[in-house]
């Protein structure tokens, strides 16, 4: 069940980068990016209420309500981090520092967490296959110089990214609560998280207000409903997994699905290196899994 938990939830992520994207391309800017996660992020929240309202509270205890906290502080930085990086340096090298939190971190402290877990040679060596893959399937903007305000925010989105992923996980192994009181509490402090950030953004940039017309406000709503999707079926398919094959496996079911929709949405063009970054996918999934 973890495999097609973490396969449907890649559906439903893939899903909604495109709307998030659809809306960016209509209301652009960094402000408007984090307002419109802000916005996405307090529909979430209006889901999970609803949903716990129909299915009823479950019993939380304190250290489930703290890695709650903890995952909704990291994903509201990953998504302001991850925005600001983007703008600073090529998505190859914000993606290698996100891989770096999403992967190799959550391995290394994996087996010193969870009781029983291990990381095998094939597993390490499958996880280091999605570097190369990474950097065969991304296109750069060209070089850019990395400056100490840069490295400072690389390293905030990858530990931002530890924090998301090791907090599904941490969750459900420990037994602390019900997976959509989890969801509740996350998208909760995501959005005071982003609300703090909005608010202290810096408003010297020069572009245009966020609009809610019916277009991004269709985008958003399809955005809402995957990522509640996405959340909840990756914290439900980390219960399932082990840690050496939950968080590379993550990566090895979205590359793919990525890479799809920019050929088929975008148009982008197969090239020798993005046929060479498929296989290392598919050779790193197989590695995982032994």
């Amino acid at each position: 069940m973890g495999y097609i938990f973490l396969l449907l939830a890649k559906i439903a992520a893939t899903v909604k980068m495109i709307s998030v994207k659809s809306c960016g391309t209509i209301a652009t800017g960094t402000r408007n990016s984090v307002r419109i996660n802000l916005i996405r992020s307090v529909g979430c929240l209006a889901v999970s209420l609803a949903v716990c309202l129909a299915t009823g509270f479950g019993k939380t205890d304190t250290v489930g309500i703290i890695i709650s906290v903890l995952s909704g502080i990291s994903n509201g930085l990953l998504l302001c981090t991850w925005i600001l990086c983007a703008n600073k340096v090529p998505l190859c090298t914000v993606e290698v520092f996100c891989m770096i939190g999403g992967v190799v971190l959550p391995l290394v402290v994996s087996p010193l967490i969870f009781k029983g877990e291990g990381v095998a040679l094939m597993q390490w060596i499958g996880s280091g296959l999605l570097f190369g893959a990474m950097l065969c399937l991304s296109r750069s903007n060209g070089k850019a110089r990395l400056t100490p305000g840069s490295v400072a925010l690389l390293v905030i989105c990858g530990l931002s990214n530890f924090g998301c992923v090791l907090t599904k996980k941490l969750y459900t192994s420990l037994s602390v609560g019900t997976v959509e009181d989890f969801q509740l509490y996350t998208f909760l402090f995501t959005c005071v998280t982003l609300l703090l950030i909005l608010l202290f953004f810096p408003k010297g940039e020069k572009e245009e207000s966020a609009r809610l017309s019916l277009k991004v406000t269709l985008y958003i709503g399809l955005a809402i409903v995957m990522l509640y999707l996405a959340e909840y079926l990756t914290t439900l398919s980390s219960g399932y997994l082990s840690s050496a094959v939950f968080y590379p496996l993550s990566y090895v079911i979205s590359m793919p699905l990525t890479f799809l929709i920019d050929v088929v949405l975008y148009k982008e063009k197969i090239t020798s290196e993005s046929l060479m970054g498929i296989a290392l996918v598919t050779l790193s999934g197989v590695l995982v899994n032994l």
